[in-house]
């Protein structure tokens, strides 16, 4: 079985039969990144050295301190900074969190903890949808890299995507080709620069996810997404880069 095609719980127990190595494992994954994110645009930046050197640390480097006080910031959006935190946090088990995002505090969605209180929140400005100013040209549609990677969307025209998505901002059912373009965005700012009323599109398709599943207040029309295996595979993934005595430092 190919390294791509295997699970996390597989890779997991080839590395531990010495099957395959966290640096080869990791020069595939790199490879993958290489091959697709030029269309895609999932990342900001990828330091391969940097990678590369870090899994091959896994197997000859010991340190006590390790990520004793980690610091992540990114001001960019769908960069996975959520993702990263929730794995830190998989990983300290006893663990405080707070998510001071001030556009979307998304951590809950992956945590899923136990709600013991609700408070209603509100500074600055209320932000305004001016759904109004876009036009529905479906120029945007068209510069997004992820609708050829959509079956669901072949056949439908880039005008009509986009009135959907509108639909969702005023609050009514959008086309189901409309969400499946709010779901599969990640955020690449393809469609920034081509809008020629001056809309950004990419912050439109994030309001839009937002509503559409449901944190806004309005009735969902997307699923959230639910991984009952998101833990262990996190605590896989930490089994590629982090020693044993760091994975112990974080369930303290």
């Amino acid at each position: 079985m190919s390294i791509i095609g295997a699970t996390a719980g597989e890779l997991l127990a080839r590395m531990e039969r010495g099957d395959v190595g966290s640096l080869e494992i990791t020069a595939a994954y790199l490879d993958v990144i290489d091959a697709h994110d030029d269309d895609i645009h999932a990342f900001v930046h990828v330091d391969r050295d940097a990678a590369l050197d870090s899994a091959d640390t896994r197997t000859r480097r010991k340190s006590q301190e390790v990520f004793e006080e980690p610091m992540i910031v990114e001001a960019g959006a769908g960069t996975g900074k959520t993702s990263i935190v929730a794995s830190f946090a998989a990983l300290a088990q006893k663990a405080v969190l707070a998510d001071c995002d001030v556009d979307a505090a998304d951590l809950h969605l992956v945590l899923e903890p136990k709600v013991i209180r609700r408070e209603n929140f509100s500074g600055g400005k209320r932000a305004r949808i001016k759904s109004g100013h876009c036009t529905a040209c479906g120029k945007c549609v068209e510069a997004c890299p992820m609708p050829g990677y959509s079956r669901a969307l072949d056949g439908h025209a880039a005008p009509a995507i986009v009135e959907g998505v509108l639909q969702v901002l005023r609050g009514a059912r959008g086309s189901d080709a409309a969400l499946e373009w709010i779901d599969l965005c990640t955020y690449s700012a393809r469609c920034v620069p081509v809008c020629p009323e001056g809309v950004n599109p990419m912050l439109m398709l994030r309001v839009a996810r937002m509503k559409a599943i449901g944190s806004l207040g309005d009735a969902p029309q997307l699923q959230r997404r639910r991984d009952k295996a998101y833990f262990r595979r996190v605590h896989a993934f930490s089994a590629l880069q982090l020693e044993d005595e760091e994975i112990e430092s974080w369930q303290r």
